[in-house]
């Protein structure tokens, strides 16, 4: 049971947002996602695997936060995301926004699988966060597609297109040397 749950048992106004995979300009991390995207662009993710992500700009998220909260109802969850994209759409996306013209092998899960496993138990040997959990690999593999016709319906939300995301993150991881 989820402690929001409980809360709006109890009688509180619990109003829950659950977004995608969000990235885009202002990461000053950068978060996992906002890392992905600077290794792509940057031609470092030598390839792709099955699945993919539901993603949305950091933005949407902040607007359908307000949004919830002038209109949603309570006790009620919406979802915040755009774009359902596999890996290797979102890859070559990036790539092409980015001007590298990199192209992506597909590799089989099973031996992405692996090496994600030994990457996460370097990072950790040396006292570092993996960049990609083999939990969060697992889940991508999935894929994790969501739909947000009723954050548009219900809310009066809007996405901006997914190109326009990955223009702005890297301009941003650009300005400031990161990329």
């Amino acid at each position: 049971m989820w402690l929001a749950e409980d809360f709006a048992r109890w009688g509180l106004d619990v109003r829950v947002v659950c977004p995608g995979m969000v990235f885009g300009p202002g990461d000053i991390g950068p978060t996992p996602s906002g890392q992905l995207v600077i290794n792509v662009a940057r031609g470092e993710t030598p390839a792709y695997t099955d699945g993919g992500c539901s993603y949305v700009d950091v933005r949407d998220v902040a607007r359908v936060h307000r949004l919830v909260l002038e209109r949603g109802a309570p006790g009620e969850r919406y979802l915040a995301t755009a774009h359902n994209l596999s890996n290797k759409d979102f890859f070559q996306t990036i790539a092409r926004i980015a001007g590298t013209g990199q192209r992506f092998p597909w590799i089989p899960t099973r031996v992405a699988r692996g090496y994600i496993r030994l990457l996460a138990a370097i990072a950790i040997r040396r006292g570092q966060d993996p960049l990609l959990s083999p939990a969060m690999f697992d889940y991508s593999c999935r894929p994790p597609y969501f739909d947000n016709r009723r954050s548009i319906e219900e809310l009066g939300a809007s996405y901006r297109p997914i190109e326009e995301t990955i223009e702005d993150a890297i301009a941003y991881f650009r300005g400031r040397g990161m990329l």
